[in-house]
């Protein structure tokens, strides 16, 4: 299989093209196939060993790039305050993601029902992880965050979409039936608003 991804072109529909597979498209190909197995096993449909762990991946250097406090503090102040050419939604996912350090996803799917006051008092935001096994028990899969004075006026401001629960809603009709926005509308913002600094493009993963 590693061989076969490895020797064979991929065609890539947006550049009507084809392309050699580098080692992060291979491992996240396995990747998918090891969760496709794990599904199986929980669903007891697969009554023998996962054998997608048989297939050896490879090393890949970490990430280098990395964006300075004062340059991430600088883009996020503009995104919030001046930038224009997004809704505010997206900014306010943009920021969200930077505040709590979640994945876009994550941020994205989040659920007015996911915000609740807890035992103190506090308003509290809970995310609901990605996880490669079914939950075994409730609250497994899931992150929190207290939210401050800051971050519960910028909610505050946040409009409601009737029939639609996700706080960062869309009212298109999405190919995957999904009712939030999607991370690219995140990234076409995060760039616009890079070139209007005059800073170097950056996407989500290096927030």
């Amino acid at each position: 299989l590693r061989t076969t991804l490895y020797t064979t072109k991929a065609s890539c529909k947006q550049k009507q093209g084809e392309y050699d597979r580098g080692d992060a498209v291979v491992n996240g190909i396995l990747a998918n196939l090891k969760s496709f197995f794990e599904w199986l096993e929980d669903e007891e449909i697969l009554l023998t060993k996962n054998p997608v762990v048989r297939i050896p991946k490879n090393d890949i250097d970490p990430r280098t790039k990395t964006l300075g406090q004062e340059e991430i503090d600088r883009f996020m102040n503009y995104m919030l305050n001046d930038f224009k050419r997004a809704s505010e939604k997206i900014r306010v996912a943009i920021y969200l993601q930077y505040y709590t350090g979640q994945r876009v996803n994550e941020v994205l799917q989040l659920k007015w029902s996911d915000l609740v006051i807890n035992t103190k008092g506090q308003r509290v935001i809970y995310f609901q992880k990605k996880g490669r096994h079914k939950n075994l028990k409730k609250g497994k899969n899931t992150w929190f965050c207290i939210l401050d004075d800051h971050l519960e006026a910028i909610f505050q401001t946040l409009p409601k979409l009737e029939g639609n629960p996700h706080i960062f809603w869309t009212n298109r009709n999405r190919t995957n039936g999904k009712q939030h926005i999607s991370s690219s509308n995140l990234n076409a913002a995060i760039n616009r608003a890079c070139k209007e600094l005059g800073m170097a493009k950056f996407g989500n993963h290096e927030i």
